[in-house]
């Protein structure tokens, strides 16, 4: 009877050991369920939109510009007239749409050529000293007979932009169709005249640096369009090319520069 209570209480004890311990029991389900989190927390990374990030472009530009209602004897040569410049935007994408909005400056030169080259900006001698166009022999410092080749006035300006721009592709806004739209506000410096003629059989330039009334501060509008890195643009000015002291036509104030041209993006 001892020995058969033995062998019980022995088989028992066994028993016992051999059990799984509720920690090792759960083990499995609490591993499992980990992997199971990890699933659900990659699967809703994946769900959570992506938002473009702000980026920088540069654009260089070049294009033929011109002047609504130029005044008599200020005639231009169209394809002579040339605009050069570059353009440094700072890119806001609006959360996740195909929309963004672009704010950045632009550096750039203006040649109006005059048709009739026997034509440039002068000033009055006197108060008030106003621009009249006047024949390039009264300018130029000769008292010979001189054959004058080319007269243009030259103007630098400087403008702050702000665009609303659309990208046909959104996650990569460089590529594919875009279309902005946008206004310019700022101002021109270093305006000058350049007269080239032949004297004595020598070629020649006569530059003249000076303000000629040019209105200071020009605001407008513009629109681009293009394909990739490479588009085209139309800029219309708003404001008068001259203040209140320029050429005399019937409505000073109607002289309004415009420009059409290419562009590439080289950012």
């Amino acid at each position: 009877m001892s020995n058969l209570l033995k062998r019980c209480l022995w088989s028992i004890y066994f028993s016992i050991l051999l059990l799984p311990t509720p920690t090792q029991a759960h083990a499995p389900q609490e591993e499992s369920q980990g992997f199971d989190e990890e699933i659900d927390t990659t699967y809703n990374d994946d769900l959570e939109p992506e938002f473009l990030s702000n980026y920088v472009s540069l654009t260089v530009k070049w294009g033929i510009n011109s002047l609504l209602r130029a005044p008599q004897n200020m005639d231009l040569i169209f394809w002579r007239s040339r605009v050069v410049g570059a353009n440094l935007y700072y890119n806001i994408p609006i959360k996740s749409s195909p929309f963004m909005v672009s704010c950045g400056a632009d550096l750039y030169n203006a040649d109006y050529l005059f048709k009739d080259a026997g034509y440039t900006l002068d000033r009055k001698k006197g108060t008030p000293r106003e621009t009249t166009i006047c024949p390039a022999s009264k300018v130029i410092p000769t008292d010979t007979d001189a054959k004058v080749q080319k007269s243009e006035l030259s103007i630098w300006y400087a403008d702050f932009i702000t665009e609303l721009r659309f990208n046909s592709n959104k996650e990569e806004p460089q590529e594919g169709f875009f279309i902005a739209v946008g206004g310019n506000i700022g101002f021109q410096f270093s305006p000058a005249t350049s007269i080239r003629y032949k004297e004595d059989g020598e070629d020649k330039t006569r530059t003249i640096q000076e303000s000629f009334n040019l209105a200071k501060i020009r605001y407008g509008m513009l629109a681009r369009m293009g394909w990739g890195r490479y588009g085209v643009f139309y800029h219309q000015t708003l404001s008068p090319l001259f203040n209140n002291k320029g050429p005399a036509t019937p409505n000073n104030k109607s002289i309004l520069p415009w420009s059409v041209g290419v562009s590439i993006n080289l950012l």
